[in-house]
């Protein structure tokens, strides 16, 4: 199976998390942030994570394929998380959004690697209230909400 995702993606992060626990095998395949072709050719839009099976089946919904991988391991964990994950969740995800957003094309990462990808990725993301120097100017701030 392949698995077509990018390394800043927590939702392709989970994805990968359950299917080494679970010992199933994928073949990782990093795009680049501005493959757009990909994506929209396997499942009609650009999202990750992308699921293709051997059979050419194509899956995009991370829980969707975390159940996949539960059934085909013959597990009997749930894929539902725990309360307590879903209200840090619920505090934590935007300030930690705000940290990642400007730091993340900066990083050595696959999606990353081409100019045009960072171009794209600071088109796609920064906005008037996400302003990339900004965020950075108030991480120690973010940070406390975080915390």
């Amino acid at each position: 199976m392949k698995l077509y995702s990018y390394s800043h993606c927590p939702f392709c992060a989970r994805v990968k998390y359950v299917a080494g626990k679970l010992g199933i095998k994928l073949d990782d395949v990093v795009l680049d942030y501005d493959d757009t072709e990909t994506p929209t050719k396997l499942i009609g839009k650009k999202m990750v994570p992308i699921l293709e099976m051997d059979d050419g089946t194509v899956m995009s919904e991370s829980n969707e394929i975390i159940s996949l991988f539960i059934e085909l391991a013959g597990s009997s964990e749930s894929n539902k998380p725990t309360q307590g994950a879903i209200e840090w969740q619920g505090g934590s995800f935007a300030p930690l959004l705000q940290i990642g957003l400007p730091r993340w094309p900066l990083l050595d990462l696959k999606e990353f690697k081409t100019e045009s990808s960072r171009i794209e990725w600071e088109d796609n993301k920064q906005s008037t209230e996400l302003n990339f120097v900004n965020l950075i100017a108030s991480t120690p701030e973010i940070v406390l909400q975080v915390n």
